[in-house]
C-alpha cells in the first residue's frame, strides 16, 4: 500500500491513503473518504487487514507525524465519484 491508493472500508466508502507512519513496529494510516473529505479514518495494518481505531488513543507523536505527511498530499488530484 502507497500514498494515493485509494481502498474500500466495511462502510463501502471509498478513501485515499493520505498519509502512511510507521511507528513502534506497526504500520498506520491515515484515510479520506474522496467523496467527503471530512470524513477521516485512522487505522494501523494487521497483516493484510485495515484496522479502523480511534483517533484518541493515538499517540501525539504518531498524531505529528501523521499530520506532516498529510500536509505534504495533494488533494486537489482526488477525483470525487459521481
Amino acid at each position: 500500500m502507497k500514498i494515493s491508493d485509494i481502498i474500500t472500508l466495511s462502510d463501502q466508502n471509498k478513501y485515499v491513503v493520505a498519509s502512511i507512519v510507521n511507528h513502534k513496529n506497526k504500520t498506520y494510516l491515515c484515510l479520506v473518504d474522496i467523496n467527503n473529505n471530512q470524513n477521516i479514518k485512522y487505522c494501523y495494518l494487521d497483516k493484510d487487514e485495515v484496522v479502523t481505531i480511534n483517533k484518541e488513543s493515538l499517540s501525539s507523536i504518531l498524531l505529528l507525524k501523521m499530520t506532516n505527511e498529510i500536509l505534504k498530499f495533494d488533494f486537489t488530484k482526488l477525483k470525487k465519484e459521481d
